[in-house]
């Protein structure tokens, strides 16, 4: 069931992630693509010092939401947990049947410092928060 969560989780975050990185790719003109595959660039290469240094302030920031969006996801958690592989939002909903509040308390603590830890590294990374 682990690698039925990973595969969930994987297909889950890449409709966000494509879809939130769709305006960040539209802003990458071909032009530039093309003169550096003009001067000889591999496609690789192309990507490596063209694209990606344009729109990695965009990939930070899809990667801070998916990770946020992804710490208070329960749904897909809870239809695919077992025994050992719940994730932090499925295991809180099935701990509050059982009335547990100080490991939900918990829990919510954990995620509220995983969330600001991936805010911090995508901070770090190039996103930026527009005021």
């Amino acid at each position: 069931t682990l690698v039925s969560l990973f595969v969930a989780y994987v297909v889950v975050g890449l409709s966000y992630g494509l879809r939130l990185l769709q305006g960040t790719l539209i802003q990458v003109s071909p032009e530039l693509e093309e003169s550096a595959r003009t001067t000889g660039a591999t496609i690789g290469r192309t990507w490596w010092d063209v694209v990606i240094p344009i729109v990695r302030p965009g990939l930070a920031g899809a990667w801070a939401l998916i990770m946020i969006i992804f710490l208070r996801e329960y749904a897909t958690g809870v239809y695919l947990m077992g025994a050992g592989t719940e994730v932090i939002g499925s295991l809180m909903v099935s701990l509050l049947t059982t009335g547990a509040m100080n490991t939900i308390a918990a829990l919510a603590l954990v995620s509220i410092i995983l969330t600001a830890a991936g805010l911090a590294l995508a901070l770090r990374l190039g996103a930026r928060i527009h005021d």
